[in-house]
């Protein structure tokens, strides 16, 4: 059986964080939340811009405190806040020989859900959408 270190910090209208191994997906709860937790983190996969999945002042301290964490969004994520690499719809890497599939959600703001290929496992991580219409998941 394989196992995952895991932490779900903060999920919900109240904000949203989920640290799975060495990624974090989302920082939309105060710093204080989630600050142990980045320890471990060398990625951060932000879905998309709403205050509860983003909270710039989280954000702020993070690239502060641990400027080793890349930080990964879509366009619109990036047109808002600072990000290290915008995402598109083209897989890429990660350290530890991590692939990241990204794929686009329905809401009312673009909304990035992702698969990330670690330990012979595809892990999806999807928020706030209504339905996924990318072929390549099915």
């Amino acid at each position: 059986m394989i196992e995952l270190d895991y932490h779900i910090i903060g999920t919900g209208s109240s904000g949203n964080a989920v640290r799975i191994e060495n990624i974090m997906f989302d920082c939309g709860v105060p710093f204080s939340h989630m600050k142990e937790d980045l320890y471990k983190v060398d990625t951060l996969l932000i879905t998309h811009s709403h205050s509860d999945h983003i909270k710039p002042a989280t954000l702020e301290r993070i690239r502060k405190e641990f400027p080793g964490i890349t930080v990964f969004g879509n366009a619109d994520v990036a047109y808002q806040y600072d990000v290290d690499m915008v995402v598109g719809s083209k897989p890429f890497s990660l350290r530890k020989r991590r692939k990241v599939i990204p794929f686009d959600g329905v809401h009312d703001v673009p909304v990035t859900g992702y698969i990330v290929q670690m330990k012979g496992l595809n892990i999806l991580y999807m928020t706030d959408t209504a339905r996924v219409n990318d072929a390549r998941l099915l």
